[in-house]
């Protein structure tokens, strides 16, 4: 999960879902998220492939390129959309006071 501040030039906020599907957000100054408005980006991806755990014959497989390692293949869990800052619709406000929980509901 990825907030992309919309009041000025702060860089953005970075977070990883629990199993239970909560988020903690970090900058690189530490943990939280700029205050105010953001643009609000989720992915949710599947890997396979991509290194020495997959054997040749499987179908996972993804040869290296010359001189390379290999690379994995990824597959969404979620609408692509909510990936992508132009598409995802979603956003969010970070306020001072409060807990600042933020549900988004992922619909196709």
């Amino acid at each position: 999960m990825t907030f992309i501040n919309q009041e000025g030039e702060a860089a953005p906020s970075f977070g990883k879902t629990d199993a239970q599907g909560v988020a903690k957000m970090r900058t690189q100054w530490g943990e939280g998220a700029v205050l105010g408005q953001h643009k609000v980006t989720i992915t949710k991806v599947e890997s396979s492939g991509g290194g020495s755990t997959v054997l040749q014959d499987s179908k996972d497989y993804v040869p290296p390129p010359e001189g390379g390692t290999a690379v994995a293949k990824t597959k969404s869990l979620i609408p692509e959309k909510y990936g992508l800052v132009g598409s995802s619709g979603l956003t969010a406000e970070v306020k001072k006071d409060g807990k600042n929980e933020i549900p988004f509901d992922l619909k196709d």
